[in-house]
């Protein structure tokens, strides 16, 4: 018993230096309910540059839908061209989910991708659509 109150007393000492982490955030939120009401979850392959985007995609997404992460791929063309070969595959454009849009002007991006066919912004996020189909 005095465990259990020595750890609820512990947590509220320890309530007012709580912060929220300023990389949550709603807009991310918003863009991923975005990319899943529009049907961009299942017309492209995804490229997540942030972890936190490409794991609540891969969780809540379509079933049939195409999700990568690598901070990698606004610079490696590779794994561009992997990703490219794959929407082209399956028929459908390519999506690039991240939240510093100025890391996707890179040589590789513009390479292997071309130029942005659209872009959609959520405060500091943004989803970016190449090759549609």
């Amino acid at each position: 018993m005095v465990v259990v109150a020595a750890y609820w007393l512990s947590l509220v000492a320890r309530w007012p230096a709580a912060t929220i982490d300023p990389r949550d955030s709603l807009a991310k939120d918003r863009l991923l309910a975005f990319v899943r009401s529009s049907g961009l979850d299942r017309r492209s392959v995804q490229l997540h540059v942030s972890w936190g985007t490409y794991y609540i995609a891969h969780l809540f997404g379509a079933r049939d839908q195409a999700v990568l992460f690598s901070r990698k791929f606004p610079d490696d063309p590779g794994m561009l061209a992997f990703a490219r070969a794959a929407a082209d595959a399956r028929g459908r454009g390519v999506l690039v989910v991240t939240r510093r849009l100025d890391k996707l002007q890179t040589e590789a991006m513009g390479a292997v991708l071309g130029a942005p066919l659209v872009t959609h912004a959520f405060d500091d996020w943004w989803a970016v659509e190449y090759l549609r189909q």
